[in-house]
């Protein structure tokens, strides 16, 4: 799955089109013309999320929601952090520290293919349930410190392997 909505759609269309694989698009126009490997799929949220967790792997920007998402899915990512935006730059330089995602400047045909042919064993993030700590925190009190609280949650999230299909998408709303 790609969602570069910052990127310019038409050269990033045409680097996808040279790349043998399928990509289901999000993000961009869904009426540009589109090669036979690519699918451009309008905004959706229930399709998005089905598509993310049907995905193989996931080419995005580095924003932290879908990077979350992402991680928690346990997908291969391929990010290019937008310049000048301090988030995203310290989003890519953590996953790239702690081996999560391949990060690059450029992404083309070339590293797409480099990328794919050399994808990593998912890992899945399994995030703390930070609701559920505040909410047993403020019953308690408020006693402990809310850095030692942080701290604990965040010694929790340890990346996991994971099957590549671990995860399918199931829609609960009624």
């Amino acid at each position: 799955m790609v969602y570069l909505p910052f990127e310019h759609p038409v050269p990033m269309l045409e680097e996808l089109s040279k790349v043998d694989d399928q990509f289901i698009v999000y993000g961009i126009p869904e009426n540009l013309p589109a090669a036979e490997n690519i699918c451009l799929k309008a905004p959706s949220t229930t399709g998005f999320q089905r598509d993310l967790a049907n995905s193989r792997a996931v080419i995005c920007n580095s924003g932290f929601e879908l990077l979350a998402e992402t991680l928690a899915l346990g997908k291969p990512i391929l990010s290019r952090p937008l310049a000048s935006q301090f988030e995203q730059l310290a989003n890519a330089k953590a996953l790239n520290q702690l081996g999560l995602a391949k990060i690059v400047q450029c992404i083309n045909a070339q590293s797409i293919i480099n990328w794919l042919n050399n994808l990593p064993p998912p890992l899945r993030i399994q995030w703390p349930n930070v609701a559920e700590a505040i909410a047993r925190w403020i019953a308690a009190g408020c006693k402990q410190p809310p850095a030692e609280m942080a701290d604990a949650l965040w010694r929790k999230v340890v990346p996991r392997p994971t099957e590549s299909r671990d995860y399918t998408y199931q829609n609960t709303s009624k």
